[in-house]
């Protein structure tokens, strides 16, 4: 197996991107670069400042510059990429295209997500023409990670509303589905470099299993507060999403939140066992904390 060394992260200023970036620095094995746009670097003085302290590069090129990031790319041996939604496709494959020329020996792209199977909604086509474009060019390794949802932002995005205490849950709540927690998956992402089976193969992660009604417990009881709670029939979100496919982000979240009542909220191809040395952090543990942080 390939010792990698150098390690470059695309979004690494981003919601998921700052967490590998840290788990990156706290292993101490690896020679860490971080890809920016010129023009973020103004916006970000203090936070490349404190990652140059650690021994952090912070590297920029426009998207646009192919020969730029070839230049930028030599030398890396492994690229993650975190970049946003919007960026999966038009970004990644420039970035794929660059490191297969520069000789990068493993390409991680921005997924962490659900499985692609499983989702039929448009939001998901920009991943899978990225995994397929992977698969068909044997140049460049890959590990394609599926994550499923967030445990650290996952009750928002379904419509939460923790300071008010209300919910809402597609099905009837005891549906099981994953979680993974933003560090967790920094950790898997970090350990996966030196697991032999990663090359190549998509690495589903969990931090654990649970249900919607077993959230809503753990969050009444550790703010104090019965939860208001709308429980929507997956009948109803099904009919509206026939209705209402244009809307992206409104069809978005309700295609992703069907998952666990259609059966499909697990990830089945979970390699947690694998890493025994990761202590994962749970939902309860999280709003153990949210709410201790709170006045």
């Amino acid at each position: 197996m390939a010792q990698f060394k150098t390690v470059l992260v695309a979004g690494g200023f981003g919601r998921l991107g700052k967490f590998i970036i840290d788990e990156f620095v706290a292993n101490g094995t690896y020679n860490v670069k971080i890809l920016s746009r010129p023009s973020s670097l103004t916006e970000r003085i203090s936070v490349i400042e404190k990652y140059k302290a650690v021994g952090v590069e912070v590297v920029a090129v426009e998207y646009t510059d192919h020969a730029g990031l070839v230049k930028i790319l030599k030398g890396v041996d492994v690229v993650v990429s975190t970049v946003s939604i919007e960026a999966v496709y038009d970004e990644q494959i420039v970035l794929i295209k660059a490191s297969e020329e520069a000789g990068v020996k493993r390409f991680i792209p921005s997924d962490f997500g659900s499985d692609h199977e499983r989702i039929k909604h448009p939001f998901i086509v920009p991943k899978v023409r990225i995994a397929e474009h992977l698969r068909a060019h044997k140049t460049l390794e890959h590990t394609i990670f599926y994550t499923n949802y967030w445990t650290d932002t996952t009750l928002q995005f379904a419509g939460w509303d923790l300071d008010a205490h209300k919910a809402i849950v597609i099905g009837d709540g005891n549906d099981k589905f994953t979680l993974t927690h933003r560090r967790d998956i920094a950790k898997f992402v970090v350990a996966s470099l030196k697991n032999p089976k990663a090359r190549n193969a998509v690495h589903g992660t969990a931090s654990e299993v649970v249900t919607w009604n077993e959230i809503i417990r753990s969050a009444e009881k550790h703010s104090g507060h019965k939860f208001e709670v709308t429980y929507r029939s997956l009948c109803e979100v099904e009919e509206q999403l026939k209705i209402t496919k244009e809307s992206a982000f409104e069809t978005a979240r309700d295609e992703l939140f069907s998952l666990p009542p259609r059966d499909q909220g697990v990830i089945v191809e979970n390699v947690k066992e694998e890493y025994p040395e990761i202590k994962t952090i749970t939902i309860d543990e999280y709003l153990r904390e949210y709410y201790a942080n709170k006045p």
